[in-house]
């Protein structure tokens, strides 16, 4: 015999859905929930239409397929409610609107979204297009390389300053274009270190040694990183600067160091004397005649005549010594470390025979000699200055003496 169920009591229900909630509820044995059809098609809808708008990226037919998965099991979760939650809700409702929905959505945005990705790619085409020439058309050399250190690209700049070609670098190790800083490059690069640096290469295929201004970096790639560096050519830049140290501190007719310079070698000389308790020797020395060569055969002459004797000067001295033009035809020498006075008369000797030699300029016989005076570090003083002076005292007495050398305070050698 069926068990009676008691029949709630809706009160304030009208009769019509009273009767209905009674007959369902005797009919299943509990009580149902009614849920208003239109509240499930508003959220359906309000769902197919954030998936439509999620899924459209990937086309129609694509989209199609993962919403109809996605409304089929919204229909069957829908289902499985309907039975076990007593809900009053006909389950094919969220499944048709959902489903519907979107294809509706889908024909509507499909092509917009398709324009949109369309000019995407047109985008990133010319901004590739764009950073290929910028790549190529570039002033500074740029390469980049594997992290194993192998060439992947040069541009154009780079293939004039090393003088290959790409395609001939392309896999060749980083080593065969910059051997002397590829390794230390390659090795800033791999634990991230980004930064710029000055080196200077001594390339085969190049006469004179490149001088660079290198910035290096990583760059992401699927494999994890590639090495990029940019070189900028400064070897005309460093070549100027050069010159303008040089000039600073050489004579720009002879090419010997200049006064300022000589003054700084005779300083340094004289501090690694005091340190190690060794001697030295300053010669000082002014050419005889010359005013007259200059009075007689002009100053061009005069100027090629300082020039000989310069390279002279140069000759005579031994490795290790220092020769400078101080001004006019007044010339110095420093001489580093004797063994004793004699190898300073040597010097002299030696200087004032190869100043004597025969000399003709533009086929005019040239009849030039030099005085020479010295003075000895620490026996005659110990400071720069006054060695300087008293040498200079000493090459006057040796021009007195005429063609000879003297040191501080006794002549020794009269020709």
């Amino acid at each position: 015999m069926m068990r009676q169920l008691p029949v709630p009591l809706y009160d304030l229900m009208q009769r019509g859905p009273f009767l209905a909630l009674a007959t369902e509820t005797l009919r299943l044995g509990h009580e149902t929930t009614p849920i208003a059809t239109w509240r499930i098609i508003t959220l359906s809808l309000c769902i197919s239409l954030f998936l439509a708008l999620l899924l459209s990226r990937f086309g129609a037919m694509k989209g199609a397929v993962i919403t109809l998965s996605l409304a089929l099991l919204l229909f069957s979760l829908a289902t499985k409610l309907h039975q076990s939650a007593h809900l009053d809700a006909d389950p094919i409702l969220p499944f048709l609107s959902i489903f519907f929905t979107f294809m509706a959505v889908q024909i509507t945005l499909h092509p917009a979204f398709h324009r949109l990705r369309q000019a995407a790619k047109s985008a990133i085409g010319k901004v590739d297009m764009g950073l290929a020439r910028l790549f190529h058309s570039s002033v500074d050399a740029i390469i980049t390389f594997s992290p194993e250190g192998r060439i992947l690209t040069m541009n154009t700049a780079a293939e004039n300053l090393f003088g290959q070609t790409a395609e001939k670098c392309a896999g060749a190790q980083l080593s065969d274009i910059l051997p002397d800083h590829a390794q230390s490059l390659l090795s800033a690069v791999s634990q991230n270190r980004p930064g710029r640096m000055e080196a200077r290469e001594n390339l085969p295929e190049r006469h004179i040694p490149l001088h660079m201004d290198m910035t290096f970096n990583t760059l992401p790639s699927d494999e994890g990183w590639i090495g990029f560096a940019s070189i900028r050519d400064i070897s005309d830049i460093k070549t100027r600067e050069e010159q303008y140290k040089r000039a600073a501190t050489h004579d720009a007719m002879t090419g010997l160091p200049n006064r300022a310079a000589f003054k700084k070698h005779l300083e340094a000389t004289l501090m690694f004397a005091q340190d190690t308790r060794q001697t030295f020797c300053v010669f000082l020395m002014d050419l005889n005649k010359f005013k007259a060569v200059n009075d007689t055969l002009g100053h061009h002459i005069g100027d090629e005549l300082l020039i000989e004797v310069a390279r002279r000067f140069k000759a005579a001295i031994r490795k290790g010594d220092f020769v400078a033009r101080l001004g006019g035809d007044e010339f110095a020498i420093v001489m580093s470390a004797p063994s004793a006075q004699s190898d300073a008369r040597i010097l002299a000797a030696r200087i004032i025979e190869s100043i004597a030699a025969p000399l003709q300029l533009e086929g005019h016989d040239i009849d030039v000699g030099t005085s020479i005076g010295i003075s000895v570090f620490p026996e005659h003083a110990n400071q720069s200055d006054k060695l300087l002076q008293l040498a200079d005292e000493a090459m006057y007495t040796a021009k007195r003496g005429k063609f000879g050398f003297t040191f501080t305070g006794t002549p020794l050698l009269e020709t």
